[in-house]
């Protein structure tokens, strides 16, 4: 059965069993994870959407990283391979379009590739989150020491992400400082 009655009251299990108001930063913390698992998902049912002329398979490594980026964010336990992966991702998406960062664009482009931004951003909320409980010691043990480091560069990837996906599709884009 998906309904238990045990939060109807206004708390919460942890993954240890221990009962929590549904307001603890720790929750506040898993429903930024889920939140920002779920935007992934919708970006990559996004991604599979695109059909780039002379280039079917443009987004497949993408929709890779996507998929090993969700799973991360049940375990968070993501390694440095893990974030070294980003970076290739991020390294590639740079070659194919001449260099990713030319200054800062105002999100939007493609609507896939405003989706990538909305999840980029959800990406920085969940980075922060993760941040403001880090302090705590229970937290610590929960994340493993590249976990940090792959969320931060996760948001990088999204940004890269969107800029090749604009790219691709030849959407203009509009710089922040036009």
């Amino acid at each position: 059965m998906i309904y238990t009655r045990t939060g109807d009251v206004g708390t919460t299990s942890l993954s240890d069993g221990t009962r929590v108001p549904k307001t603890d930063a720790r929750i506040a913390c898993y429903g930024a994870l889920d939140e920002l698992n779920a935007q992934l998902g919708l970006l990559r049912a996004q991604l599979a959407t695109l059909h780039i002329e002379g280039a079917p398979h443009a987004f497949e490594a993408d929709e890779r990283l996507i998929v090993r980026a969700q799973r991360l964010l049940f375990s968070l336990d993501a390694t440095p391979h893990d974030v070294e992966a980003l970076e290739h991702g991020i390294d590639a998406t740079d070659t194919l379009v001449g260099g990713i960062f030319r200054g800062f664009v105002l999100p939007g482009g493609h609507p896939v590739a405003a989706v990538a931004h909305v999840v980029r951003c959800v990406c920085r909320r969940t980075e922060r989150e993760l941040c403001s409980l880090s302090v705590a010691d229970d937290v610590q043990r929960m994340l493993q020491p590249g976990m940090m480091a792959y969320i931060n560069r996760l948001s990088d990837f999204l940004f890269a992400l969107a800029r090749k996906i604009n790219s691709l599709t030849a959407t203009a884009e509009t710089l922040v400082a036009e």
